[in-house]
């Protein structure tokens, strides 16, 4: 351990900085998934965490960041920041009170996904959203001002109205299914 503590009732490790880093954690030695810092609570109360991370004021408007979690592999392998919740709870929770509660952003191209969802369960849900708070919530929202906003592979379903400006649709013919298609376009 690079650093390690342990309390019964409190605070196991605590690091403050009035200009740059309060903990800093590294690994170095290529010999497992070991993490540069480690955040484990066994507490059932409301609120109890791992790892806490904090900005208490950006008055100079530089990007602060509460926990940053880098991963500087030269593979395809392991994560800049993994949460885990055994007990069928949530893995990583992202809240704001004015902005984007997670923001995720990659330089991959081809099909590298700034964010990724995968259920694995029965019946399970790769990605989900929801929005109840007034008629311009979106559950889920997408923009592209050069490719597709959405874009699906396999068969969709709308429950409730579905309404569009425009648009365009074009399935096998009913009589010829084989040679011909039927095209639609409307405005």
């Amino acid at each position: 351990w690079g650093v390690y503590g342990s309390s019964t009732w409190g605070w196991g490790l605590v690091g403050r900085s009035g200009v740059g880093i309060g903990v800093y954690g590294r690994h170095d030695v290529d010999a497992g998934p070991l993490p540069g810092v480690w955040g484990d609570t066994v507490s059932t109360d409301d609120g109890a965490a791992g790892v806490i991370g904090r900005v208490f004021a950006n008055t100079a408007g530089d990007l602060s960041v509460g926990v940053k979690g880098v991963n500087a592999g030269t593979n395809n392998k392991g994560f800049g920041v993994w949460g885990s919740h055994l007990g069928g709870g949530t893995g990583v929770v992202g809240t704001s009170s004015a902005g984007d509660g997670v923001y995720a952003e990659t330089g991959g191209g081809g099909m590298q996904s700034a964010v990724y969802g995968l259920a694995t369960g029965s019946s399970g849900t790769g990605v989900k959203g929801e929005a109840n708070n007034g008629s311009a919530a979106y559950g889920v929202w997408g923009k592209s001002t050069s490719g597709y906003a959405g874009y699906f592979n396999g068969n969709v379903r709308v429950i409730g109205t579905l309404s569009k400006s425009a648009g365009a649709f074009k399935i096998d013919h009913p009589l010829e299914a084989g040679n011909k298609y039927l095209s639609h376009s409307f405005v």
